[in-house]
């Protein structure tokens, strides 16, 4: 995939144009500097126009023309779509919604993923399609699929249900053993045989949670083996063509780990929402998930948008230089190609008003000339391919951790990767590099690893737990943050303690928590009281519901200090939602901050509430620690910790100096990336040298680097 520097392209619909317009197309894909394509994600009505009657003709003709160009083609299965032959000869293969709807034709995705006949025909067609253009010059990528459980994630039909059961069979080989999982004597849930179990759709109330758990695990494993049909007969017929599939950053229903390993090279379409300040971060964490679930190798960014989109209920387009800003923080962050859906911005259809590289209104347009110059700009970077940045902080994530937040019906909100999030964007505007990692991985090669809202850990957390601490002995510092560790992997609750073996293992016990109440569950109790009238409830307190959970630190220690060096306004150590109720259990820990005598854990005034148990020196000298974070804390707790982490730690954020507000700094290979995300210039003294190379829309004066609004500039 190197061959060609950074690919740079996108989507190509060119079954909906006539051929003048394909050839102007084409002519102004060189202009633009466009070296790939995604050709056929919707084509399977023309591809297979009929059952059985396949039409390659114009897809070859489009390729051959795209060779002649010297573009390459990133072709799609095609399978995505089903055609209306399909639905209607074959109306089982529609999905099932959860209150027993079928999902018709006339959108897209209109499948379930379970349906041996869509399987079937999705897989003949994509054996069709590799034989017909097995040899050909422009084929450098297989597309399998688009988008795999984006609209339909789940089906509630018949041999969904059925399939489920096979499923639990095999994972749990007698009914005995699922209903100590689940847990089923409560309720009177138990089953006799796996025949008895349906599906958690529509229920009187609370669902069990492991199997709502299990149903997630399930359609994630069924939505994998869809691509591993195609997957494996392009791997017989086109051995050496890699294969991808777009994944959807952090998107809940498929592991992404999982299916990783499945594909040669890690895709993604991320879309962030230029309405929200926060989504220059979306675009940075998405990037480093990407490269990190590659195994921190390049990944591929197979969809965004020039402009705007059209599918949320208001579409806000990028402003100006933020498609080109943008891009080049996926390429600092390990991205080897940038693509856009669309190519040509459609005429008519669902997406009409999807903004494309090329827009309604033509050449003669803001937009296309911003295409053009990102063309330029990584047309300069061919160097960067190929290699990674090199971060010394890593965040755990885990999709089980996330189902597991899903299913358990608890005191407050369970979001595993909201908390990933927190913490990501924490680091990030510090100036740090992070990866993401999987629960299973090793932490020492790391100085800080975050473990934040893992709710439910691996099998009964003592792997995890020896891992923390043999990362500790050799110099790490772990951060587990809560709501950490409430269950097993079985979700069951730790008895003793929750936290079970990591919080042993951090010198402390948690034996309750307190939740931070947003408002009473009875809406007619929420008029305020009136103490001459309300004689009892007027003398009532409620501090669950005085949020947010407010911390106490000594105006002396190493935490205050670094929130004073950060400027933080009185009151910056609070938490939301979650308060650990720990004591320590080692002489060694030391007790960071404590609940205050305000705020939703007044109750809990003096109980621990962040701890540090620190390790002796391994043998190389780093002094390790394990840190329990009791609460979610807000940004500028995460802020204040994050300091007195990396200070202990030794790490100081990319580069000599901590950049004016505004500047992303990402180092990848030889190349500073600096990218200016605010709406004013910014001039970056004594960053250059002579031999300096600038790309992207940064200039030079003298040593200095110059970044109008909303540019980056890579320096090599």
């Amino acid at each position: 995939m190197s061959a060609l520097g950074v690919r740079y392209g996108g989507d190509w619909n060119p079954e909906q144009w006539d051929d003048a317009t394909i050839t102007e197309d084409i002519r102004l894909m060189g202009e633009a500097k466009v070296n790939l394509v995604t050709l056929g994600v919707f084509s399977w009505a023309l591809t297979e126009p009929e059952e059985g009657r396949y039409d390659f003709a114009w897809l070859i003709d489009i390729m051959d023309r795209c060779a002649e160009a010297g573009i390459s083609v990133d072709l799609a299965t095609g399978t995505a779509s089903p055609p209306a032959w399909l639905a209607r000869t074959y109306p089982e293969t529609l999905p099932i919604d959860r209150d027993g709807r079928v999902l018709e034709f006339g959108s897209r995705q209109h499948y379930s993923p379970t349906s041996p006949i869509y399987r079937e025909k999705a897989t003949a067609l994509t054996r069709a399609l590799a034989q017909a253009v097995a040899f050909h010059p422009a084929l450098a990528l297989w597309h399998i699929n688009n988008e795999y459980g984006c609209h339909v994630s789940e089906s509630f039909d018949p041999v969904s249900i059925a399939a489920f059961r096979t499923w639990l069979a095999e994972r749990y080989l007698n009914i005995d053993a699922l209903n100590a999982s689940w847990g089923t004597t409560f309720w009177s849930q138990r089953y006799a045989s796996f025949d008895e179990i349906g599906a958690p759709a529509s229920l009187p109330t609370f669902h069990n949670p492991g199997h709502l758990r299990d149903w997630r695990h399930f359609f994630s494993d069924q939505l994998r083996a869809c691509y591993e049909a195609e997957a494996a007969v392009l791997r017989e017929i086109t051995p050496d063509v890699p294969i991808t599939t777009n994944f959807m950053g952090m998107f809940a229903p498929i592991d992404y780990w999982t299916w990783a390993e499945a594909v040669d090279v890690v895709a993604d379409d991320s879309y962030p929402d230029p309405a929200t300040p926060f989504a220059a971060h979306e675009v940075a964490m998405t990037g480093d998930l990407m490269r990190s679930l590659g195994g921190n190798r390049p990944f591929l960014l197979m969809e965004q948008a020039p402009g705007a989109v059209q599918w949320r209920e208001s579409n806000a387009t990028k402003r100006p230089g933020q498609y080109r800003l943008w891009s080049l923080s996926r390429v600092g962050h390990g991205a080897d190609g940038i693509l856009q859906f669309q190519w040509r911005q459609s005429e008519s259809g669902s997406e009409t008003f999807h903004s494309g590289m090329l827009p309604h209104a033509g050449t003669e347009t803001p937009q296309w000339r911003e295409v053009c110059e990102l063309g330029e700009d990584l047309d300069k970077l061919a160097d960067v391919v190929g290699q990674v940045p090199t971060n010394r902080i890593g965040i755990v994530l885990d999709w089980k951790a996330q189902w597991a937040g899903e299913a358990l019906i608890s005191r407050a909100p369970l979001d595993h990767f909201r908390e990933v999030r927190h913490w990501h964007r924490t680091w990030w505007e510090a100036g740090f590099g992070v990866d993401i990692l999987p629960v299973d991985a090793e932490f020492a090669p790391y100085d800080i690893v975050v473990i934040p809202g893992l709710v439910a850990v691996p099998g009964d957390g003592s792997d995890l737990a020896a891992r923390i601490r043999r990362a500790a002995e050799a110099g790490t510092h772990v951060l587990l943050a809560g709501p950490t560790a409430h269950t097993d992997a079985q979700l069951h609750a730790f008895l003793g303690g929750y936290g079970g073996p990591l919080a042993r293992e951090a010198g402390v016990r948690i034996y309750d928590h307190a939740c931070e109440a947003q408002a009473s569950h009875w809406p007619w109790t929420n008029e305020p009281t009136r103490p001459r009238i309300d004689r009892i409830s007027g003398a009532v307190s409620t501090p669950a519901a005085q949020g947010p959970i407010e911390l106490s630190v000594k105006a002396d220690s190493d935490l205050a200090k670094v929130a004073q060096a950060a400027g933080l306004d009185e009151g910056w150590c609070t938490g939301e939602d979650w308060a650990d109720l720990l004591e320590t259990t080692n002489p060694d820990v030391e007790v960071l901050a404590r609940y205050a005598q305000r705020g939703a854990a007044a109750d809990y005034a003096g109980v621990p509430a962040i701890t540090r148990l620190r390790f002796s020196p391994s043998p190389l000298g780093r002094v390790g620690a394990i840190w329990w974070v009791g609460t979610q804390l807000q940004a500028p707790g995460r802020v204040a910790l994050a300091a007195l982490t990396a200070s202990s730690a030794n790490l100081a954020p990319t580069g000599a100096q901590l950049w004016p507000a505004g500047i992303e700094c990402v180092s990848r290979g030889d190349c500073l990336f600096f990218l200016n995300h605010s709406d004013r210039e910014i001039t970056l003294p004594g960053v250059l040298t002579e031999t300096a190379i600038i790309a992207g829309g940064g200039s030079g004066e003298g040593t200095d680097l110059v970044l109008p609004a909303r540019t980056g500039a890579v320096i090599r």
